[in-house]
């Protein structure tokens, strides 16, 4: 274990999280929390570093990866949270057609997440009654989700007091390299404020997790602004996170980036 991170943007914890796990004897860490105050703020610079490293390597870029937390394009073409459900729905069988989506990804979990057994599972939106349940009168703030709670319930019409999101799926979705590593989600409100608590499984931090940071600040954006709310903080925490792939580029990566005072 580390000690947990503290970070202004998304640059400077990406950088932070990954500089402490590799001065590490086997550059693996457990419990990494990383929590970011600004979760939709960057540097240009080492933005810019991070997605030239991600390149040479032949990775997705960080938009690509942060997409499949948050497709924020596509949302700034659609009016209502219900719009952006439907076209996402209407597009997520080809999405899924691409070999690293086979599972599905993680905002597809979050609009249309498989309830049922059977084939064509029912899809369930969990955002809706976050969002409906963040804009209520009542402040929630200590309130959190757990495994005691499941996807269905958002399906219920009951009152939603838990704003919590579950991405892992018993029977759908693999669970190796390649599957769902992120688990649930978790919102609160303070004020006019919305924060989230993020739980990964297993974090690859070169190949993944500045988009993760990233997509998880836009989905924070997202339903912060749904309800009328501002952005807040943002926590994640990774029961496992390892440094993955060649050394000598990341290192290169770092020195660069450390050459800019605002990381």
């Amino acid at each position: 274990m580390i000690k947990p991170i503290q970070a202004s943007t998304v640059s400077e914890a990406w950088y932070r999280a990954v500089t402490a796990t590799r001065a590490t004897a086997d550059n693996k860490v457990f419990h990494l929390v990383v929590s970011i105050e600004d979760p939709i703020a960057e540097h240009e610079a080492a933005r810019q570093e991070v997605d030239k490293l991600l390149a040479n390597r032949g990775l997705q870029t960080i938009d690509t990866v942060a997409n499949t937390i948050m497709p924020t394009a596509l949302a700034q073409l659609c009016d209502t949270h219900e719009e952006l459900v439907e076209k996402y729905r209407a597009r997520y069988e080809v999405i899924q057609r691409f070999p690293k989506n086979s599972w599905g990804t993680y905002f597809g979990r979050l609009v249309a997440y498989p309830i049922g057994s059977g084939k064509h599972p029912a899809p369930v939106d969990q955002l809706a009654p976050v969002i409906k349940a963040l804009h209520g009168d009542r402040v929630i703030r200590a309130q959190y989700e757990t495994a005691v709670a499941t996807a269905g319930d958002a399906a219920r019409p009951s009152e939603i007091n838990d704003p919590g999101i579950l991405i892992h799926h018993p029977s759908r979705g693999r669970h190796g390299r390649g599957g769902p590593c992120l688990s649930n989600i978790a919102f609160q409100r303070e004020a006019d404020r919305v924060h989230a608590v993020a739980h990964y499984r297993s974090h690859y931090l070169v190949e993944r997790a500045y988009g993760n940071y990233l997509g998880l600040g836009r989905l924070v954006r997202y339903v912060a602004k749904q309800a009328g709310l501002n952005v807040g903080h943002l926590t994640v925490v990774a029961g496992y996170a390892q440094i993955d792939g060649p050394l000598s580029d990341l290192d290169q990566t770092l020195s660069r980036i450390s050459d800019h005072p605002a990381t």
